[in-house]
């Protein structure tokens, strides 16, 4: 039962130390509007965390092509608002299929 336990901690801490170093977003911009979807302004953000983002707001962002490929991340995405963004429809095709897309 003891060996059982230990290693179901070293896989927790293993586990743990993968997730602190992998940044799951590498762009700031979406990063930031994935964190006040989630209402979490701080700490590692997860896979589940990600999964949660269902809606998601660019509004007038700086946001770029390569940034906006970071979307096929939120495997839950149903709207996504590009409002006033530089966001190419090439782009748009490749990671934004299945996600409704509000652009003015």
């Amino acid at each position: 039962m003891k060996q059982i336990l230990v290693m179901m901690a070293v896989v927790l801490l293993v586990e743990q130390s993968v997730l602190a170093d992998e940044n799951l977003i590498a762009d700031p911009i979406f990063e930031k509007a994935v964190r006040k979807e989630l209402k979490k302004p701080e700490g590692q953000l997860t896979v589940a965390d990600l999964a949660k983002v269902t809606v998601l707001g660019l509004t007038a962002s700086k946001s770029t092509d390569v940034g906006l490929k970071e979307v096929a991340k939120l495997q839950n995405l149903l709207l996504i608002d590009l409002s006033l963004t530089q966001i190419t429809d090439e782009v748009l095709k490749e990671v934004a299929q299945g996600t409704e897309v509000y652009r003015d």
